[in-house]
């Protein structure tokens, strides 16, 4: 995020970094769920950010980023090992492209992107094995 530092010179920009996010609209029906290996962990959505919290704590929060518009969608592996995320359609990609990203939960890194989707990630889930995602947009 940029904002506009006032009462210096015009035109000077400094980043500010988002440490912490509290809320939960509930608008999009899965975006809320437990981790399950780790029954203390809850991953749901805040606008285009996956978080992952403590319930024991709300202060412990990692903040996963990588979407440009609302998170509509979250699943988790049966073992834990990843977490998919699905968004809305991007108003700034050719056809609304509504990507999924797959993260890996022991690092919480940006695993793998899957394409294809347009206009709303609507379904995901993951085999049992935890090897394939399947997702669904609107229009399939």
């Amino acid at each position: 995020m940029l904002f506009r530092s006032f009462g210096s010179s015009p035109g000077r920009q400094m980043a500010v970094e988002l440490d912490h996010l509290s809320g939960y609209r509930g608008e999009h029906g899965w975006t809320l769920c437990f981790h399950p290996t780790e029954p203390n962990q809850i991953i749901y959505s805040a606008g285009s950010v996956v978080i992952v919290q403590d319930v024991g704590d709300p202060h412990l929060q990692q903040l996963l980023r990588a979407h440009d518009e609302d998170v509509c969608a979250i699943c988790v592996s049966r073992d834990g090992r990843f977490v998919a995320s699905g968004q809305l359609g991007s108003q700034s990609r050719k056809g609304y492209e509504a990507s999924v990203i797959v993260w890996e939960w022991s690092s919480k890194a940006r695993f793998l992107d899957l394409s294809g989707l347009n206009q709303k990630v609507v379904a995901m889930d993951f085999t049992m094995t935890g090897g394939f995602c399947a997702h669904r947009d609107r229009t399939r």
